[in-house]
């Protein structure tokens, strides 16, 4: 399970989580790389426009790459060289 604001801990049956980031309102579609590097992630702000940012597994690192002005999706190709992600015309 890949949730941006958490790391997954088990304890007997149940998953005890805490936050990798708690940059802006709300963070959505995180993205593990393919070598597991980095995830890369949404960010909703206060501002006009969200963020892609990426941030390493740990918490560590976190910056942003571009401000987007809407949609969530985001992918990374095989190669892990290059991201997608959906604009809104």
């Amino acid at each position: 399970m890949a949730t941006l604001g958490n790391h997954d801990h088990w304890a007997g049956a149940a998953a005890i989580t805490e936050a990798l980031t708690r940059r802006g309102i709300r963070q959505v579609s995180p993205r593990f790389s393919p070598s597991g590097d980095w995830v890369a992630y949404t960010s909703r702000t206060l501002h006009r426009y969200g963020e892609i940012r990426l941030v390493r597994p740990d918490g560590g690192d976190d910056h942003q790459l571009i401000e987007r002005s809407g949609g969530t999706g985001l992918a990374w190709t095989p190669d892990g060289q290059t991201l997608v992600f959906d604009e809104p015309e």
